[in-house]
């Protein structure tokens, strides 16, 4: 009796495992026509294949191979299906995917998604696992951008090498520097990339805004200084330097003045009038002064 019901277990055995067989090779088969699909940029088929692997598996409590989640995502992320690529892309990167093609889909669909902080996550995986991938340029430019976004100015910083010269996007990541170095009271180096700003749009409104305050507070903090000294000191000589003064802060203030002009007519904005009204002030123009006091108390 033991005999044969060692027998019967052998044949069950023996028929499971070519039952086994038959399902790794039916597999196999259908993985590498996905492959072959997805290569071929045929993405639905490869989608539906790959896609076919994972329910199948899933259906039986289990996994499906690490090659089935970044070929379903892959294909799913090409034919815009962010959602579906998304939970594909996820599960590849959870089973170790070593592929940039699984990180790059991730980084581009959070930020299609505007979630900035996992946008930033992949970026910045990519950026440090495949130096030389194939969307380097593009990671490394989205990652400064990111930096700028979210006020990380020294991780911008020390990124801007890699990025100042991508020259389609020149005046974006130009911009991108300056507010860097606004926050980060680089006084000289925001002059120069204003000017550079300037010179591939002359009506960059970023750089003009700078440019503008700058000669303002320039101009009104010298006059400030200059007042201050001659109250404490009204003698002759001291007459003769508030007078010397005067002049310099009546060129910058007239250095502010144009650049504010050219920045109402490209949009009339309140604040600009208000920085238009105090100019035309000290400049003792009082009918501009007040047309411009007028408009900059328009909300």
């Amino acid at each position: 009796m033991m005999k044969k019901l060692s027998l019967f277990i052998g044949i069950a055995i023996l028929i499971a495992a070519c039952s086994t067989n038959k399902e790794i090779s039916q597999n196999n088969q259908m993985r590498s026509k996905g492959i072959s699909s997805l290569t071929e940029g045929d993405y639905s088929g490869a989608f539906a294949k790959f896609t076919e692997l994972i329910n199948e598996a899933e259906s039986k409590g289990t996994l499906a191979s690490l090659e089935d989640y970044e070929g379903a995502g892959k294909s799913a992320y090409a034919l815009g299906q962010h959602d579906k690529a998304l939970v594909y892309l996820e599960q590849a990167k959870d089973l170790g995917s070593k592929d940039e093609n699984v990180y790059f889909p991730l980084a581009d669909i959070y930020h299609i998604k505007d979630n900035l902080s996992k946008e930033i996550r992949y970026l910045e995986f990519y950026s440090t696992n495949y130096p030389k991938g194939a969307h380097i340029k593009l990671v490394s430019l989205r990652l400064f951008e990111s930096y700028v976004e979210s006020e990380s100015w020294e991780q911008g910083l020390a990124l801007w090498p890699l990025v100042q010269d991508n020259e389609p996007f020149i005046e974006i990541i130009n911009e991108g520097y300056l507010k860097i170095n606004i926050s980060l009271k680089n006084e000289a180096e925001c002059e120069k990339i204003a000017k550079e700003l300037l010179k591939i749009n002359s009506n960059n409104i970023l750089a003009l805004e700078w440019s503008a305050e700058r000669f303002f507070w320039k101009a009104e903090n010298f006059y400030q200084e200059s007042m201050t000294d001659y109250d404490k000191k009204k003698t002759n000589s001291q007459y003769a330097k508030l007078l010397k003064a005067l002049n310099v802060v009546t060129a910058d203030f007239k250095k502010s003045r144009d650049l504010f002009e050219k920045l109402y007519k490209l949009e009339p904005l309140p604040k600009y009038a208000h920085f238009l009204g105090n100019i035309y002030s000290r400049l003792n123009d009082k009918e501009k002064a007040k047309y411009f006091q007028s408009k900059a108390d328009q909300t």
